[in-house]
């Protein structure tokens, strides 16, 4: 179910509850272009900020599966209403975005984010194990770009600060008992 993760760059830290991201330059782990067009996808990603994030804040990146800015599915923490925005561009048109109810982010609190699509399901997020926002786009993950975790791009430096993992992903549809066990 999960993908290998290699680690480039940088200073190769991680701790007991997973990789620290310092939003620098190289503080990123790329999986590489994987599940290029994957019809099924999800994730869960346990998170711990080092910094409140709210709304004012300057956008930090979580995960993203990025061709270019106009193929994408991104998660990151949106400057303008504080809250965990989950959005999908394709061939430059925003096919949806979603965002968790919650727009303030304590520092050093444990999170955990499940977010999945599926072209028979649509698309899923779930802030730790409370109710999913949904949407009924049934667009399949990029055809393209690798999975980044911890920022928007390899060496970049808009990713986030803090501790992510560990991070499970896999291809295809869970169902209720998977989802309340992955929260």
């Amino acid at each position: 179910r999960g993908q290998a993760m290699t680690i480039i760059g940088g200073r190769k830290r991680t701790t007991a509850d997973g990789i620290k991201f310092t939003r620098g330059a190289n503080s990123e782990v790329s999986l590489g272009a994987i599940l290029n067009g994957s019809v099924k996808f999800w994730a869960n990603i346990p998170f711990k900020l080092d910094v409140p994030f709210v709304a004012g804040s300057t956008t930090a990146y979580l995960w993203t599966k990025r061709v270019d800015a106009d193929n994408r599915l991104e998660l990151y923490f949106d400057t303008a209403d504080g809250m965990l925005t989950m959005q999908r561009r394709s061939a430059a048109v925003t096919l949806y975005t979603i965002k968790t109810v919650l727009a303030s982010w304590v520092a050093g609190q444990r999170y955990n984010i499940l977010f999945s699509i599926s072209n028979t399901g649509g698309v899923r997020l779930i802030l730790d194990g409370g109710a999913a926002v949904t949407n009924a786009d049934l667009a399949a993950l990029p055809a393209g770009g690798a999975i980044i975790i911890g920022d928007q791009t390899v060496a970049g430096a808009v990713g986030i600060s803090g501790i992510v993992g560990p991070v499970t992903q896999g291809n295809d549809d869970l169902t209720a008992n998977e989802e309340a066990d992955l929260n």
